[in-house]
């Protein structure tokens, strides 16, 4: 073919619109990378201007109508509704909570007096049920502080609707009851044709080992709790591996115990930068759809450094000052923006494993 044609062939598909096999191949790239919310190095954090790094993707922003129409439309492809399962301590927990917040969920379970009727009851201490639950699908007692003599009890889970059952389960340790909680999930997946298969499932640990709770928390030195995360947590490879091969698992990496902003420094902050490093590794040797996700540590710290610890302490600091008490669990709005980001990778990617 004359050399003139092919010049003219190649200047009509750039003015008729027509993308180049380059122009595809950087089209199905991007897509590949966008449908990686939980990459550090593929999404772009929501205060960075979109020409200061041109190659990442902006920040999922499905939520409200948005998120429900995705989630309907993804029903109907399926043919039923998402599934999703958070396993871990309070840090997973308040994810679960931030999805009921974005969704209409109904609670599930019993009421909390049937789930711990002598818990509640028991003279002289205080019950308090972590992260006050409507609904209680299972109970367990954690412990006594001693400085005000409060019963600690938590609940495992779960919420629902016609588009969307979340469930969370409490497992704050890397132990036996971990995994046969990994290892009943994978069971699930694989029989009935994965039925009852969760579409994802999000696991934190580490928290509790880099600051012990109750009677523990005198009686393990800090450079022995990473060693002891390490003992416990190795058989955990084996479950995650197997998980993963049927359903999306991510892993959320552990951020700082925020103290600086009441006037003190953090003494186990070493030891959960150590317990993520620990964590990450075993994630990946598990393979599979197995991912550690990073991209929502780097808004927690945002977030800290920007408001927290901003200097000042009026105007618009002023009404988030409360957020910035807690020093163990992230601000609201980035439990927000990480929340937003799961349910929008949940609904749209329907068939990431197996075809599910």
């Amino acid at each position: 073919m004359p050399i003139f044609i092919l010049l003219l062939l190649s200047r009509w598909w750039m003015y008729e619109g027509v993308a180049l096999p380059s122009e595809l191949a950087r089209t199905a790239a991007s897509r590949r990378r966008c449908g990686r919310p939980f990459t550090l190095s593929d999404w772009r954090q929501h205060w960075e201007p979109a020409d200061a790094a041109p190659d990442t993707c902006p920040p999922p922003a499905l939520h409200g109508a948005s998120l429900a129409h995705c989630l309907q439309r993804r029903a109907a492809r399926t043919g039923q509704r998402a599934q999703l399962v958070f396993i871990g301590d309070s840090r997973a927990r308040i994810h679960f909570e931030q999805v009921l917040a974005e969704l209409s969920l109904d609670w599930l379970g019993r009421p909390l007096p049937e789930v711990f009727p002598v818990e509640l009851q028991l003279p002289g201490l205080r019950a308090e049920v972590l992260g006050s639950p409507e609904r209680c699908v299972a109970g367990h007692t954690i412990g006594v502080t001693p400085e005000d003599m409060t019963l600690l009890l938590a609940c495992d889970v779960a919420a629902a609707s016609e588009l969307l059952a979340a469930r969370f389960y409490w497992h704050p340790l890397a132990d036996g009851d971990l995994e046969a909680r990994l290892a009943a999930l994978a069971d699930d997946c694989e029989r009935r044709a994965g039925a009852d298969c969760p579409h994802m499932v999000v696991l934190t640990a580490g928290m509790w080992y880099a600051k012990p709770f109750m009677e523990r928390a005198d009686h393990v030195p800090l450079p022995e709790r990473v060693l002891e995360l390490r003992r416990d947590a190795a058989p955990l490879a084996a479950r995650l591996r197997r998980l993963a091969a049927h359903t999306r698992l991510l892993y959320r990496l552990d951020g700082p115990e925020m103290t600086e902003g009441l006037g003190y420094r953090s003494r186990v902050g070493g030891v959960i930068a150590a317990i993520n490093a620990l964590m990450f590794d075993i994630v990946s040797q598990a393979g599979g759809t197995a991912r550690v996700w990073t991209s929502s540590l780097p808004d927690t710290l945002h977030f800290y450094h920007s408001t927290c610890l901003a200097p000042g302490t009026g105007g618009q600091l002023q009404g988030r000052r409360g957020q910035c008490r807690d020093v163990n669990h992230a601000a609201v709005p980035v439990r927000q923006r990480a929340v937003r980001a799961l349910l929008t990778a949940l609904c749209q990617e329907p068939t990431d494993v197996g075809g599910r």
